[in-house]
């Protein structure tokens, strides 16, 4: 389950066309993921989706 901050994080970064991966699945709660295993390009067009998201947090 998701808390209150991840569930905010991982909403701003649906806002920008990227999905986030709670990384409790992975062994890390508290933590988020990004998953970068797909074809170049998807790859080449989420790219400045994460800028932007990311460029929006600060």
């Amino acid at each position: 389950m998701l808390n209150a901050k991840t569930e905010k994080l991982q909403e701003h970064f649906e806002k920008f066309g990227v999905g986030l991966s709670d990384g409790k699945d992975f062994g890390k709660a508290g933590w988020m993921r990004l998953n970068f295993g797909t074809n170049l390009e998807l790859l080449t067009q989420a790219a400045p989706r994460i800028h932007k998201a990311l460029d929006d947090l600060v």
